[in-house]
């Protein structure tokens, strides 16, 4: 097979090279260090990526457990998700868990029979943290259960006058009718479409719901709930996210896996929008690898480096810490020639791109270079609010201090990248 194109030093053929570059996104699920790993790659770039612990992290499975204890006091419920495996639940303001082996009736008690996610694993001598939150999501609609009351709200990038578009009134109708008290979210998908046609799939969606939610009712104690495995679990919620856009394939690279995800995925009641759905590609060209033509070691890499280079010849440098994350922003090889405003920017930039790859939350912390026009710095301000705003990882800008340090926050959704990555490399 001639090989006509050089690319990070192989010769791929122009069949190849298109497949390498296609402007499609596409999601590979294959391999980092022996690690199980799902990469989402458009235009050759990472837009996304996960990593599995070996030890089957079990990060976003639902199950149903059984009340062990109990401490009003502080919110505190201990509850068994298997067999012996006691984990820790706060129950927040507003929280009431599904019970299913009696009648809801604003209480949770001893023996209460509850559905629960794992939100984080064990970490050394800290019990898996769980949660009665259980998001059931599509393209369109969030819905929330584990909830006192039904609430419905919308997504904040929709305007107000988008927001006015739909019948606030029959959406509080069919809330208010729904068996089961939910938070639904308004997601703003639903800018493209009519009233009437928000109308037509809420209702469907709630339909899917309340199977659902029945079908759980008559689940044995301990069962796991989701379909699938906890990777097939991760990229339906990647692929619902608009954010993500369109992937038109999942590639693997073995026949298990091929038999795995077609099964997942190609069914119709898989959570996965109909106009998103993947199609499942095994990759079989035994002259070259996955690896080697997608470049997903140097692309895993990438996302474990402390520094990362910009085009401009400036760089960030990431410190993970326990209380919070700090992120320095470096004029490095610019020799100031690179005007600060420009270099402000495409560090910020970058720098939201890699909390959303490395999944970091809590508190970040970013010291970007020192702004000596007020204008331009607050023309800066304004442009954090509107990046953080339009990011698809849920970052919250806070503020940009006198010393032109910004502050963020992030909700946490399971373990960071780092995380996990360490916490498999102790237990080997």
């Amino acid at each position: 097979m001639s090989r006509d194109v050089k690319v990070s030093n192989i010769h791929l053929n122009s069949e190849e090279n298109a497949l390498r570059n296609t402007k499609k996104g596409k999601i590979i699920i294959s391999k980092y260090k022996d690690r199980k790993a799902v990469f989402f790659i458009k235009d050759n770039r990472l837009e996304g990526f996960d990593l599995f612990d070996p030890e089957k992290d079990r990060t976003g499975l639902i199950y149903v457990g059984r009340v062990q204890n109990i401490d009003r006091n502080n919110g505190s419920v201990f509850v068994e998700i298997q067999k012996g495996e006691i984990c820790y639940m706060s129950l927040k303001e507003g929280d009431l868990p599904l019970v299913l082996n009696r009648k809801n009736d604003g209480r949770i008690l001893l023996s209460d029979e509850i559905i629960v996610k794992i939100e984080r694993e064990r970490i050394k001598t800290k019990l898996p943290f769980i949660t009665c939150n259980i998001e059931y999501t599509d393209d369109l609609f969030v819905f929330k259960t584990g909830v006192k009351s039904s609430t419905f709200h919308y997504s904040k990038k929709l305007s107000e006058e988008e927001k006015n578009r739909f019948d606030f009134s029959m959406i509080q109708k069919m809330l208010e009718e729904f068996e089961y008290p939910v938070d639904l979210t308004i997601r703003t998908a639903c800018r493209e479409y009519s009233n009437d046609e928000i109308l037509s799939r809420l209702r469907k969606s709630f339909v899917k719901l309340l199977t659902t939610l029945r079908e759980s009712s008559h689940k044995t104690l301990f069962s796991c709930l989701n379909q699938g495995d906890i990777i097939s679990v991760s990229i339906r919620n990647k692929i619902n996210s608009i954010s993500f856009g369109a992937f038109d394939e999942i590639i693997v690279e073995n026949n298990k896996d091929h038999e795995l995800y077609t099964r997942a995925f190609l069914t119709s009641e898989n959570g996965v929008n109909a106009e998103k759905q993947p199609k499942i590609r095994l990759y079989d060209d035994k002259d070259l690898s996955l690896n080697s033509l997608y470049g997903l070691d140097s692309k895993a890499e990438s996302i474990l480096k402390r520094q990362i280079w910009l085009k401009s010849g400036g760089n960030i440098v990431i410190d993970q810490l326990e209380a919070l994350t700090v992120i320095d922003v470096n004029s490095a090889k610019t020799e100031g020639k690179q005007p600060v405003d420009d270099l402000n920017r495409e560090a910020a930039s970058e720098a939201l791109r890699q909390i959303r790859l490395r999944n970091i939350s809590g508190i970040i912390i970013i010291d970007f270079i020192n702004y000596k026009d007020k204008k331009q710095r607050a023309e800066f301000i304004e442009y954090l609010k509107a990046i953080s705003k339009k990011d698809p990882s849920g970052i919250c800008f806070k503020d940009l201090t006198a010393l032109d340090l910004a502050e963020f926050t992030r909700k946490k959704s399971g373990p960071s990248i780092k995380e996990i990555y360490f916490r498999s490399e102790d237990r080997s």
